[in-house]
């Protein structure tokens, strides 16, 4: 047997990672060892490996660790891959590499005693280079998977047991584990008893207000205080916060090209791209003369990089004295940034008695640059290019990749306006490049330019696009379809609007975990991601404990995946694509094909063929099922070499939607006995409600199988959904009953709350 590990060194991007296949039993020195080999380090430096959330260390032999901890000789990797969703391994505790090691799939037919890597991604770090943010230049060397394949193939790894140290080790991550559950029931109990409290505040309020005229002083100052509490909880439950920052003005000290000279060479260089400049031959202090005489040239270059608002404050603090203050908004902060990067003002921040401060010095010359453009200029610049500054915009959030050449030709068609090839670049250097808005891109076998959102793994999807139909045009989207792309993909796609549903109704997350989800995943998939991918990524932060969830969760994944326009595809989606071209969306990578045919419980649908995982797509995806659709369902179960409740209850689910209730109680009771699933349970029991109706509509006494069976066959007609007079109580809900138990476990299914 072997395990298939994804490993990826933290905080790389484009992301570096290894997909290794290592023999079971082996300890974390082996482990050790392997990764070294793997991302070619010289094993100079100390390692250890942690876990997430844990107070729990394995170290190097002869060294000793903090809280709990076992020296990696004496611990085998099997159990901990097994309880942890993932392990980190650090070496170099100067430079700190961390690996992100992840189990993916058993392999249980592997017999070998060697590891294996599979698959890659990215070139190796130097040793000694600084860590992932350190060094200067090129700090890469070259990664090559035959050789190091043939050192590992060298190294034959006999079978360990692990000391009784570290299964104690693993017992306390198993007693860890509960305690968090229990920490995480204590807090939703924590947050109902609050919300008990907010929805008391009212009366509270009025309280107060006949306080202020009591005499009695203690009396006044203790409902000031639940006052105060009353303010304190409306903030904290709405999730706002008054942000400003106070921003002090000191003289000149630098001129701009002494703010320049302080920028990097790759900063400098990129911004001279931005102001299509050829910086040839010239020295550092050259390309910085030279930034500061285009500016001179063209003061015009500061509208195209600030907003008209941003403008307006940029002059309104250049016009406030030196050693006064200004209070600064949130949303305003932008107008700094940019002032930083275009070399007009620098920026020093503190921090004392927990106020926000910053220091401005605005460069000596930026007073002659911003008085350049006058109001009347200003004015007319900007109602000319203030709709071409949206329009490019709403073309790059929708595209999120573009060849620069056709950018020109989709803006006229789009919009019916050509832009001169002069002005279009300016536009999308300045506005978009050089405030960080998207990143430029160059090919290296076509030296074609891209121009990209900053969030992309522009390597992948440039080797996505070589596999694909290069003659293939852009997408055409309508004007209206564009300027929508400000609206956000949750709202422009309702996949997605069903996916963010789903999440909220099934587990309880604050806003911003949604939000980092959300965006975590939609990148995910514009970099070409499978479903197979992202499952396993979600499934680190969130269990699916029962079949209903695994399937529901299959099946909108399927829907993103395949009906969201990717970067790759010039803007089409995977489905748009497949109709364009005539390839199927598997080959547009839509299911992984490294973990197919092998361990299907792990893998739940995952581990049938792709022709069938799209064919069950297809099906689940209707209103109603006909016998064929039954029939095919029926066929892919028959043919799985494994019984996997997923699909059965898929098939359940199709007979169903062919309204034949019998074949799907009986197969649906029949799963409940074998798994005891707690989706199983509720879908079984809103189908006896739904039966009942129905009996009732046609004069049947029970549902209870003494009727004839034939009787289930007639034509029902339309059947009319059962719709609940109470509101449904969550099955992970505190029971109403007060017990403190959750409904599942006390009142549910007694008839008491239905």
């Amino acid at each position: 047997m072997a395990y298939i590990i994804k490993v990826t060194l933290e905080d790389t991007h484009p992301p570096v990672w290894r997909r290794i296949l290592v023999p079971d039993a082996i300890s974390f020195q082996d482990l050790h060892e392997i990764l070294q080999m793997a991302f070619g380090w010289d094993d100079y430096h100390m390692h250890n490996f942690t876990f997430p959330s844990r107070n729990i260390e394995i170290t190097q032999k002869g060294e000793e660790g903090y809280g709990n901890s076992v020296e990696e000789d004496k611990a085998v990797i099997d159990d901990f891959m097994k309880e942890c969703k993932w392990i980190r391994y650090t070496y170099d505790f100067g430079d700190d590499w961390c690996h992100k090691i992840v189990l993916e799939k058993t392999d249980m037919e592997y017999q070998g005693r060697s590891a294996t890597v599979l698959k890659a991604k990215g070139d190796n770090f130097m040793e000694d280079s600084g860590g992932i943010w350190g060094g200067e230049g090129d700090n890469r060397s070259p990664f090559y998977i035959e050789e190091v394949n043939a050192k590992l193939q060298k190294q034959k790894i006999s079978k360990k047991k692990s000391s009784k140290q570290a299964l104690d080790l693993i017992q306390i991550m198993k007693d860890l584990d509960s305690l968090k559950s229990s920490k995480k029931q204590f807090r939703k109990d924590l947050k109902d008893m609050l919300q008990e409290y907010l929805d008391s505040c009212e009366e509270t309020i009025e309280n107060v207000k006949a306080a202020f005229f009591d005499k009695d002083e203690s009396k006044r100052i203790q409902m000031l205080i639940q006052l105060h509490e009353y303010a304190w909880m409306e903030m904290v439950n709405q999730g706002t916060e008054n942000f400003r920052i106070s921003i002090n003005f000191h003289e000149p000290v630098k001129s701009m090209k002494d703010m320049l000279l302080d920028f990097s060479e790759t900063e400098l260089a990129d911004y001279g791209q931005c102001l299509q400049i050829e910086f040839g031959e010239k020295t550092t202090e050259q390309r910085a003369e030279t930034i500061v005489e285009a500016f001179a040239e063209n003061p015009k270059y500061l509208l195209y990089i600030f907003t008209e608002e941003e403008f307006a404050l940029l002059k309104k603090l250049f016009a406030i004295p030196y050693r006064r203050s200004y209070e600064i908004e949130r949303d305003d902060l932008d107008v700094l940034s940019k002032g930083i990067v275009t070399g007009v003002l620098d920026v020093e921040t503190s921090n004392r008695l927990q106020n926000k401060t910053m220091r401005i010095r605005f460069a000596s010359d930026a007073a002659g640059l911003i008085e350049k453009n006058t109001a009347d200029e200003i004015e007319k610049f900007y109602k000319e290019h203030s709709q071409i500054f949206e329009n490019l915009s709403s073309l790059l959030m929708t595209y999120s990749m573009l060849e620069v050449k056709t950018i020109g030709e989709l803006y006229a068609e789009t919009f019916g306006q050509k832009l001169e090839a002069a002005e279009l670049r300016s536009c999308i250097y300045l506005r978009i490049c050089l405030a960080k808005g998207a990143r430029l891109i160059t090919e290296e076998d076509t030296k074609s330019a891209y121009l990209a959102v900053p969030e992309l793994d522009t390597e992948e999807i440039l080797s996505e696009i070589k596999e694909y139909d290069v003659t293939v045009p852009y997408k055409k989207f309508r004007k209206k379809e564009l300027l929508s792309s400000a609206m956000g993909f949750v709202d422009r796609y309702p996949m997605w609007r069903e996916f963010v549903a789903y999440m909220e109704e099934g587990y309880d997350i604050t806003e911003e975990e949604k939000n980092v989800l959300n965006a975590r995943t939609f990148m995910s998939v514009q970099n070409g991601a499978s479903v197979t991918e992202i499952r396993l990524d979600i499934e680190q932060e969130f269990e699916f404990d029962n079949v209903v969830l695994k399937t529901e969760f299959w099946e909108l994944l399927t829907d993103i995946c395949l009906n969201t326009p990717i970067p790759a595809l010039k803007g089409y989606s995977r489905a748009e694509y497949s109709k364009l071209t005539g390839r199927k969306p598997w080959e547009l990578g839509l299911y992984d094909p490294d973990v197919l045919g092998e361990d299907l419980e792990e893998n739940w649908l995952y581990g049938i063929s792709l022709d069938q995982q799209y064919e069950l797509y297809r099906i689940m995806k209707k209103d109603k099922n006909s016998a064929l659709d039954v029939k095919a369902v029926k066929k892919i179960v028959d043919d799985a070499t494994v019984e996997l409740v997923e699909l059965k209850y898929m098939l359940a689910v199709a007979y169903l939607k062919n309204e034949d209730m019998n074949k799907a109680e009986r197969l649906l009771t029949e799963l409940y006995r074998e798994t005891k699933d707690e989706g199983i349970e509720e879908v079984l029991s809103m189908l006896h409600e739904v039966k009942q109706q129905v009996g009732l509509e046609y004069g049947w006494q029970s549902y209870s199988g003494r009727e004839s069976r034939s009787e289930w066959d007639k034509p029902m007609g339309e059947v009319v959904p059962f719709r609940r007079e109470k509101e449904k109580i969550g099955r992970n809900a505190p029971c109403p009953c007060g017990s403190g138990k959750k409904f599942k476990q006390c009142c549910m299914g007694k008839g008491i709350y239905d």
